[in-house]
């Protein structure tokens, strides 16, 4: 596989994602955090976007 997923599939067979370990413990994730930061810099920009 030549793409970048395929070489970390390839390379790091038993890597499980942050955010994959975080959900599976109930945990809370970043989504939360990056979603609010995205607002402001699309408002800023003129873009509007949906707000989850």
């Amino acid at each position: 596989m030549n793409t970048v997923i395929g070489k970390v599939l390839v390379n790091a067979p038993d890597h499980y994602p942050g955010m994959a370990q975080d959900a599976s413990a109930e945990r809370r994730t970043e989504i939360p955090f990056i979603d609010g930061a995205i607002v402001p810099y699309a408002e800023a920009k003129g873009i509007e976007v949906t707000l989850t």
